[in-house]
């Protein structure tokens, strides 16, 4: 057994804020501070040229390398290699190379490739050699690869299959599927891959290799995998390590008065506090309805505006919205040079998440180590994990619910299910999911989920109750239970209660443990006991497509493509 200190490669196609540099910079921290930390030997960071993320704290105990050709393919020039390869080759010589095992796989042609393969061989030897300079040999390291499988970078996937042929053992953490609601990925993933059937396609973006063990955030998505076929040995549930946020924090009334001063409320307000980018999965729209029903002084904060295109549509969209509609509503409340994210969490009566999709949940656990309530929609694939921790959560909510006549309940239930057949219409129908998610606009036929509502329909949900106070008054009645939530102040006890489970079950060590189990088991065996473990059977009747689609609801706001949709003109 190799007892020697494990090297590690930690590798995603960039190091830019967001959910998976906070991971990552997570796991470097629990390495090197968990009790488990002299197991670790060098670690080294692998992404594209994207690396404004990463914090000088973490680059003390980590090295950090650049390789362009990880980046996402949609920001290559040229999604090819050059004439060259890192070995000399010419691109004639390289069409030499042995076939790539994939090229067995039923369903797959090389000649409908347009890149995904070459590019893999290319990220192949890149990745190859660059570990190898930095002291890493597949013998005593293992390469910690985030979202291989997102369709981000199509070569990825041929890569990490040459990497398990070469004896690297890889650790693949898979954050969030191409399968949930993301049919460009998926359309993407199919024209670089050349996979004509389903089938083929999870075959290349979830291999089986003795070399390769995987893991996910949530043991619901680490059922997914089970239930593809992997067996429990190779699957890992690796939760997030939960610490109060960098800054200091204060005193609530300290807090309050310090934001109110930057965002022009009175300091007298309840800060009613949603901390996130705010991206379509996080279905704003809710948050500007259920602000709207809240008390005189109640005042609802989003912090983050997205940084990408059609993400900002949606976003500048809401805040339109919420100008002319909801006037107790915040936006960009961490777009201030004053202001932390720890002077916000202190300044807060509560936090309010109306997400209807997560990886992990960072903002169901956090603010409770700062003493602040969370009061969020139910998501039960993370919220799950959390109760089974021992975790208390009283004020999850299922539903945001919107009365109406039974033919306009109808009707948007057929919208509803139009929307989610639209949504992969663009792919092919052997491609598509076949075992759909649960109905979850189905349930009532008095009311409708106003998340399972289409974002046209949500805007004028917001526009009507704004103006038809019998209307507001129904949907109030309907949800008193949510409202009474946020508005009430919570027991000490709970308080309490959570802090100190959240601190124990989600602390750097717990997440160290993990880690270096996972490393260990990887690096344990040798490359000839390796060769005897058997690669489990796969029937082409088990989908990723369908085992996905059954464990992630589908809401219409998380598809919305451009054109957004806009308050009418004569509203704006």
């Amino acid at each position: 057994m190799n007892e020697s200190p494990i090297n590690v490669a930690i590798v995603h196609c960039h190091f830019e804020p967001g959910g998976v540099t906070g991971v990552v910079q997570n796991h470097v921290d629990c390495l090197r501070s968990g009790e488990e930390r002299e197991s670790i030997g060098k670690i080294v960071l692998v992404s594209g040229k994207r690396v404004s993320g990463i914090r000088k704290s973490t680059l003390a105990h980590a090295d950090a390398i650049q390789i362009p050709e990880l980046d996402y393919d949609a920001l290559a020039i040229d999604g090819l290699p050059s004439a060259k390869s890192s070995s000399g080759q010419s691109e004639s010589e390289q069409s030499q190379t042995p076939k790539s095992s994939f090229e067995r796989i039923k369903g797959f042609q090389r000649s409908d490739a347009r890149h995904g393969s070459v590019a893999g061989q290319r990220l192949f030897e890149l990745l190859d050699a660059t570990l190898r300079h930095e002291g890493l040999r597949p013998e005593d390291s293992v390469i910690h690869w985030h979202n291989h499988s997102l369709g981000k970078n199509a070569g990825s996937p041929f890569a990490i299959a040459h990497l398990a042929n070469a004896g690297w053992r890889l650790l693949l953490q898979i954050h969030d599927f191409a399968e949930d609601q993301r049919p460009e990925n998926v359309q993407h993933l199919l024209e670089q891959t050349g996979a004509t059937r389903s089938s083929t396609l999870d075959a290349i973006l979830y291999p089986s290799h003795p070399n390769i063990a995987y893991a996910c955030l949530t043991a619901g998505d680490a059922d997914v995998l089970k239930e593809y076929g992997f067996p429990q040995s190779r699957v890992t549930t690796i939760p997030n390590s939960v610490r109060l946020p960098p800054g200091e924090m204060s005193s609530r009334e300290a807090a309050i008065a310090k934001v109110a001063a930057a965002v022009s409320i009175a300091p007298t307000s309840k800060w009613v506090l949603y901390p996130v980018r705010g991206i379509r999965r996080k279905n704003v729209g809710e948050f500007l309805l259920v602000c709207q029903m809240l008390p005189d002084g109640f005042i609802g904060g989003l912090t983050l505006k997205p940084d990408t295109t059609l993400e900002a549509e949606s976003y500048e969209r809401w805040r339109a919205v919420a100008q002319a509609y909801v006037p107790n509503v915040v936006f960009d409340a961490a777009h201030h040079d004053n202001i932390t994210y720890a002077d916000n969490l202190s300044a807060c009566h509560c936090v309010l998440s109306t997400s209807v999709a997560e990886g992990f949940g960072m903002a169901f656990l956090e603010p409770w180590l700062a003493s602040r309530r969370v009061v969020a929609r139910n998501l039960p694939t993370v919220t799950s994990d959390f109760a089974a921790e021992g975790v208390r959560q009283p004020n999850l909510y299922d539903g945001v619910w919107i009365p109406g006549e039974a033919a306009w309940v109808a009707e948007m239930k057929r919208q509803w299910s139009a929307a989610r057949e639209q949504a992969w219409a663009s792919l092919p129908a052997d491609v598509r999911p076949h075992e759909l998610d649960a109905d979850a606009a189905t349930g009532r036929s008095d009311a409708v989920d106003f998340a399972c509502l289409p974002p046209s329909e949500q805007i004028t949900t917001i526009m009507r109750s704004a103006t038809d106070a019998s209307f507001r008054k129904s949907i109030e009645e309907l949800n008193t239970d949510l409202i009474t939530s946020i508005t009430a102040d919570p027991p000490s006890d709970l308080i309490e209660s959570n802090r100190r489970t959240i601190a124990i079950r989600y602390s750097p060590d717990v997440q160290c443990e993990l880690l270096t189990n996972c490393y260990r088991a990887l690096t344990s065996r040798s490359a000839e006991e390796l060769d005897l473990i058997p690669t489990p059977p796969r029937s082409d009747d088990v989908r990723m497509m369908d085992l996905v689609a059954r464990s992630h609801p589908f809401y219409p706001c998380r598809v919305e493509g451009h054109p957004v949709a806009q308050l009418p003109d004569d509203q704006r």
